[in-house]
């Protein structure tokens, strides 16, 4: 059956509102962990000073200087178990990947491009998903690398969709 160009002007400008969505989540997260690394680790280096400080002067019990110097290493602690900055990398690569594939549906593609070819782009975005879920699942889930550096990630899936496998 054979579709209108208004049908694939409908269909690209779809993708389109879908990719720029996807771009505009990853930026905001990418910003959020980046932020968050950021703030921890200022907070741990301003408390780690203060412990200084107050433990040279007699401002405070050393029960209180021993809780204030014990924040560093919990916020340390805290940032590497959830990995906001490699997170916020890993959000970043997705988004510029994502950036990629609109690029490509607007400016390397016909003014209106087949029904064919706006299938192949989306079918990227699929695979770069895909992609970006193994890279999750091996490095940034949530587990005890930040004490045990033998533990590792388990992949949430195996293999690929029959869809997303590449044509041998």
């Amino acid at each position: 059956m054979e579709y209108s160009t208004q049908e694939e002007t409908k269909r690209k400008d779809a993708l389109i509102t879908d990719l720029n969505v996807a771009i505009n989540f990853e930026d905001s997260r990418t910003k959020w962990n980046h932020a968050t690394s950021f703030i921890l680790l200022l907070l741990a280096i301003v408390a780690s000073g203060m412990a200084a400080i107050l433990g040279l002067g007699s401002v405070l019990s050393a029960r209180w200087i021993g809780v204030i110097a014990l924040l560093p290493t919990l916020l340390v602690l805290f940032e590497r178990s959830f990995k906001f900055e490699q997170r916020g990398s890993w959000h970043k690569r997705k988004r510029n990947r994502l950036e990629d594939l609109r690029d490509q549906l607007i400016y390397q593609q016909p003014a209106t491009p087949s029904l064919d070819q706006i299938a192949a782009i989306n079918k990227k975005k699929h695979q770069l998903n895909y992609q970006m879920q193994q890279e999750w699942d091996t490095g940034l889930l949530l587990n005890w690398t930040a004490i045990d550096t033998h533990a590792r990630g388990v992949s949430q899936t195996k293999e690929p969709p029959q869809s997303l496998q590449q044509a041998k």
